[in-house]
């Protein structure tokens, strides 16, 4: 996205902005370091040194060389730094942009995303519904129920105390009871579970989903110009060449991750 401001035919303002994937402290630092930068992008920054400062404090002196529109260039600026809002403002003292400018400066700014570190929130992905798992299989079905009848031995007298018992059996029910009586009143005496346990649900372990982690920030350079005069061009194709800084350095990032 590119923007442009003229308060008069002299002086303007180019902006232009994009979203990245990459962590935007690594993007700032990238520029604040400054010595990464050639070896990231060489085919734009060719070299650049420190002529004056520590060159990680505001106030140092660099000098770039760069290539544009297929010419090699060179210009000098001081540096001002801004960690808390990661802005680096480049105010060009030397070099052959003077040629066209009284002034120029190039300031970067770049912001976290709403998200905090990073790009649109991806939502876990849809789980199918867990099926069931029981402890024991299903029997078949039956369509016959098992009776069976113990008594007590048979030559032996029927005693007060002695106990019939009938058990009974379903197996689709998966049912097993066995019923005492009183031999002498036909009473019954108890009864007594003797089914197998319930078969018992076991839910499958739910995945947990791991969001990946999340990366990206907004760039935007500013270009801040006053020309000679009205015969200079405004610097739109500087424009262009520092939205394709933001676009090879995106790539340059998203290729180490």
């Amino acid at each position: 996205m590119a923007h442009h401001n003229s308060t008069s035919g002299l002086v303007g303002k180019l902006v232009t902005e994009m979203e990245v994937n990459c962590n935007a402290e690594n993007y700032y630092q990238i520029f604040k370091q400054h010595e990464g930068v050639p070896k990231a992008i060489p085919h734009i920054f060719t070299s650049m040194k420190v002529l004056e400062g520590h060159g990680l404090t505001s106030g140092c002196i660099k000098e770039w060389h760069y290539l544009h529109e297929g010419k090699a260039l060179k210009f000098k600026e001081t540096t001002t730094y801004n960690d808390e809002e990661r802005t680096i403002c480049h105010s060009v003292i030397g070099g052959d942009l003077l040629n066209d400018y009284k002034n120029f400066s190039a300031t970067l700014l770049v912001k976290v995303k709403p998200m905090g570190h990073g790009t649109t929130y991806l939502a876990p992905p849809a789980q199918p519904a867990p099926k069931q798992h029981f402890s024991q299989p299903a029997q078949p079905a039956s369509k016959h129920h098992h009776f069976s009848l113990h008594r007590p031995h048979l030559n032996q007298p029927a005693q007060p105390d002695s106990k019939h018992h009938l058990s009974l059996h379903r197996p689709h029910l998966n049912l097993c009871k066995t019923i005492s009586h009183c031999p002498l009143t036909g009473r019954v005496l108890g009864v007594q579970d003797s089914s197998p346990p319930a078969p018992t649900y076991v839910a499958p372990p739910v995945p947990t989903y791991v969001a990946p982690p999340m990366h990206g920030s907004t760039v935007m350079w500013i270009i801040d110009y006053e020309k000679i005069n009205k015969d200079s061009p405004i610097p739109v194709p500087y424009l262009a060449f520092f939205h394709q800084i933001i676009v090879d350095l995106n790539s340059h990032f998203s290729a180490s991750y």
